[in-house]
């Protein structure tokens, strides 16, 4: 069970026309466990204007309710009243035992002359929510939920399996992504880190097979700037996005990857940094870092993923898996050269071809 955070906002304000009332809390960060929700924030500073103090903060009281907002300080559950400044600024305060359902929570703000500040502002709502420990049977708001709390590799495993459907979608250029069912496998927990730098995200997908059309790398036979500048990145990644759900759309984090420079640069393997939605593994992701080092591929802020453990298990077939067997990009550019990036073979080892060759999709992501 694990809890999903939005915060209410309303145009009406708060307080008292009696006196100078508190401010409001600030930094509120709530995220949810298993039937918990733990919160922090920061309580006002004093009110001060010149040398004189209009409102001193004396306590901040949360109110939770179920269903609905709280509209008062006893409409409600007062589920905790503190008058120690700051004391869950840096330490959660957990609200446990909670069943499945919606709650709303409500700062209250008091000062020293008993003027209180219940601005909108300070709503929140939380979302209780189960989960099945079957992945498919989950939505994506669950998975995502249970991803953002931590719990994701306690309830599932890597290689669960979940299928989306990508609707049929082409642009001006002509590159075209054709109504298909795609099988996701998770990939891995917390591999890559999420571009905000909040931290990790929780779970990696990525394609059992591959996608129903064959795709260029780029249309011409170079691999300068390495994964950055790819039409694969630009326009295929950038439609295949466009192409999933919406209400998976909306819960895909930008994480940090990285992958060789090309150009057969010297620093090629120190890894160039790229922010992704959806991507193409890369080499050492699928290899290891022990593999093909006399070409010193290896690429500085990959690692592999667990579930590529030999070549069979990096064996994949076009559309879906119900036609043959065939080569797949990486994101990864050949060192060696200035027009290969490298690939997976039809038997799962290791290959590199010209860039403007068609081969197959295995897109990745993570929420």
């Amino acid at each position: 069970m694990s809890v999903l955070i939005k915060r209410i906002d309303s145009s009406s304000g708060g307080g008292s026309s009696k006196g100078y009332p508190p401010g409001n809390v600030t930094n509120v960060t709530i995220k949810g466990g298993y039937k918990k929700v733990t919160i922090k924030w920061t309580d006002p500073d004093d009110v001060v204007i010149g040398d004189k103090t209009l409102s001193t903060w004396k306590s901040t009281t949360l109110v939770r309710k179920k269903g609905s907002i709280p509209t008062s300080i006893k409409d409600g559950i007062v589920i905790l009243e503190t008058t120690e400044k700051n004391k869950y600024k840096n330490t959660e305060y957990s609200d446990n035992n909670l069943e499945i359902g919606t709650y709303y929570y409500r700062f209250f703000v008091c000062n020293t002359d008993k003027i209180y500040n219940n601005d909108s502002s300070m709503i929140y709502s939380a979302a209780v929510v189960e989960f099945d420990h079957i992945l498919s049977n989950n939505s994506w708001e669950q998975i995502a939920a249970a991803s953002e709390s931590g719990m994701a590799s306690s309830l599932w495993n890597i290689g669960d399996e979940i299928d989306i459907e990508l609707k049929a979608f082409a642009d001006s250029d002509g590159i075209e992504i054709s109504a298909q069912t795609i099988t996701l496998q998770i990939w891995d927990f917390n591999h890559f880190d999420k571009s905000d730098g909040s931290g990790k995200a929780g779970i990696v997908f990525g394609m059992k097979h591959l996608m129903k059309s064959y795709q260029q790398m780029n249309s011409s036979d170079t691999n300068y700037g390495g994964w950055n500048d790819t039409a694969m990145k630009k326009t295929v990644m950038a439609n295949i996005l466009k192409s999933m759900p919406s209400n998976l759309r909306s819960y895909i984090k930008e994480v940090n990857t990285y992958a060789n420079q090309g150009g057969s640069s010297s620093s090629s393997s120190k890894g160039l940094l790229s922010k992704d939605k959806v991507f193409l593994p890369g080499m050492t992701e699928m290899f290891g870092s022990s593999y093909w080092t006399s070409q010193s591929v290896t690429e500085s802020g990959q690692k592999q993923f667990p579930i590529f453990t030999n070549d069979n298990s990096r064996i994949k077939k076009m559309s879906n898996g119900s036609g043959d067997a065939y080569w797949w990009w990486l994101r990864s550019p050949l060192y060696s050269n200035t027009y290969y990036f490298c690939n997976v073979y039809a038997d799962g080892s290791y290959y590199d071809r010209d860039a403007s060759y068609n081969y197959g999709v295995c897109f990745c992501f993570c929420v």
